[in-house]
């Protein structure tokens, strides 16, 4: 049986404190920050593809930088 997904898959990710992904569920969310409304425009423009994952604790100390984030993650399309 051949896996859904490559191996590698290389996708943005939208990290969220306190929301963890399912499969086949759909996740509303308001995109208001400017730098995830423009990865959100090049999603659409592309594959659709997108990763949600939970930011790892600490968080808050570079929120703006580069959080650290779950290597485990979820993955939908757009719709």
């Amino acid at each position: 049986m051949s896996n859904m997904f490559p191996e590698y898959l290389d996708i943005p990710i939208f990290p969220l404190p306190n929301i963890t992904f399912f499969p086949k569920t759909l996740l509303p969310l308001y995109v208001f920050e400017l730098r995830y409304r423009r990865m959100t425009e090049d999603c659409l423009a592309g594959d659709r593809m997108l990763g949600v994952t939970l930011l790892k604790e600490g968080w808050q100390r570079d929120y703006f930088g580069g959080p650290p984030v779950c290597k485990t993650f979820g993955v939908g399309k757009i719709i």
